[in-house]
């Protein structure tokens, strides 16, 4: 389990799940959040290679619940030239009409 200065490990699933999207591309997403009991970050959802982007986005505005959620998110497009081409995106997500129900 990896550490970090927050006092939030992130758990070796999280690492290993990164990865397998990182360099074999096997995921679409990877949707992380804090277990706040545990103290440390875990995987919440896994969007199978070939899932659409809706679904990525339909799960963070309806189905997460009202809480951070951390995602990594596989883009693919094709850039000027025709080639095609993927960056792999990290986003930060949180609800924000529910930005102080916490506080």
């Amino acid at each position: 389990m990896a550490g970090a200065a927050s006092g939030v490990a992130v758990g070796d699933k999280c690492v290993e799940t990164f990865l397998e999207l990182k360099k074999a591309r096997t995921h679409q997403y990877v949707v992380y959040k804090i277990d706040m009991a545990a103290g440390e970050v875990v995987i919440d959802k896994v969007g199978d290679k070939g899932a659409a982007y809706d679904e990525f986005t339909a799960y963070l505005l309806s189905e997460a619940p009202q809480d951070c959620r951390y995602a990594v998110y596989d883009y693919s497009f094709t850039d000027g030239e025709g080639c095609q081409k993927s960056k792999i995106v990290f986003i930060a997500w949180y609800e924000i009409n529910n930005l102080f129900d916490q506080f």
